[in-house]
């Protein structure tokens, strides 16, 4: 009798998964299309994709470089795939985000340069996902580069 439940339970934590790995609805709310979400900091995720740099307005409004915003310049990542992030409870940066295709990177000052070489090419990156939290983060998600390897 003991063990009965033990198995129930553990068959419905697989139905449960099951189901939010094939499709919706997720608990929380959140749709998979992937067989398993990522998390954020402090684990280290690898990712592909393709490196871009863009143009977004910064102070003193964050809404226009035409009309006298300072411009800020970065790099991004345009993901191979799109990925969903498991949000963090409790923290207001960190949230659950479904197939984000765009990820701000925040490179080292000594890697800053270099990149700037790489523009346009294939990359596998190693490094800590974070939540957008400053008017300077320009996507939901930003990836704190911690390796980069060019394809």
């Amino acid at each position: 009798m003991i063990h009965r439940p033990v198995r129930v339970y553990s068959l419905f934590i697989l139905v449960i998964t099951s189901a939010c790995i094939l499709g919706p609805p997720c608990p929380e709310g959140q749709t998979v299309r992937s067989p398993v979400c990522l998390r954020y900091e402090p684990e280290t995720v690898v990712l592909e994709g393709r490196l871009v740099q863009m143009t977004y307005p910064g102070p003193p409004n964050f809404e226009s470089v035409e009309q006298g915003d300072k411009p800020e310049h970065g790099y991004y990542l345009k993901l191979k795939s799109s990925i969903c992030l498991l949000g963090v409870e409790g923290d207001l940066y960190n949230r659950s985000h479904d197939s984000l295709t765009l990820l701000q990177l925040v490179p080292r000052q000594a890697d800053y340069r270099a990149l700037l070489a790489d523009v346009g090419k294939e990359l596998i990156v190693r490094g800590t996902l974070f939540g957008a939290q400053t008017g300077h983060h320009h996507t939901p998600v930003l990836l704190l580069l911690e390796e980069i390897k060019v394809q």
